[in-house]
């Protein structure tokens, strides 16, 4: 598999080998970069705040030991090239044989400018109607991922767009 070690002890890295540390190191970069976002939410589960940075740390440690491993005269390269790498997620279209459990992936500005239109078109004139019976609240509700408050009349009575939504509902 390898070749025999260099005077120092490493091993040449194959490219699946270093695509392998690239990826590992995303998952590391991703992770450091969304903690804040999640932290309030892992610590809802017990010792998973402990649990989530010790993913970090363990990270951390096994990128530092493989690249301890590697060919020293690649290591400056190496670790140039992995402090300009960052960790993308990319969602991909999703069927299934319902159509009520149809999923498609739209970009989120032209969601919001449809329903947009349907706000101001719809829910203006608004006179606060009960939202849990409206068509379109439960519509956009469900497209997106996170919850509009719970209010005894509709959020949206009176509004011309989304744009409107204040700050708070989103975080």
């Amino acid at each position: 598999m390898w070749k025999q070690p260099d005077e120092n002890g490493r091993y040449p890295m194959s490219n699946p080998e270093y695509q392998a540390l690239r990826a590992l190191f995303g998952a590391k970069n991703a992770l450091e970069q969304t903690s804040k976002d999640i932290e309030r939410r892992v610590r809802l589960i017990p010792g998973g705040w402990r649990d989530f940075r010790m993913l970090v740390a363990v990270l951390d440690r096994l990128l530092a030991a493989g690249l301890r491993t590697g060919p020293q005269k690649k290591l400056l390269a190496i670790r140039a090239e992995l402090s300009r790498t960052i960790c993308e997620v990319h969602m991909q279209g999703v069927t299934s044989p319902k159509d009520d459990d149809l999923l498609t992936v739209v970009p989120q500005g032209a969601l919001e400018r449809v329903i947009n239109e349907a706000v101001s078109f719809r829910c203006f004139g608004c006179e606060r109607c009960d939202y849990k019976r409206c068509e379109l609240f439960k519509a956009v509700d469900v497209l997106y991922h996170y919850d509009f408050p719970k209010t005894k009349t509709c959020p949206f009575a009176d509004m011309t767009d989304l744009s409107d939504v204040p700050d708070e509902w989103r975080n």
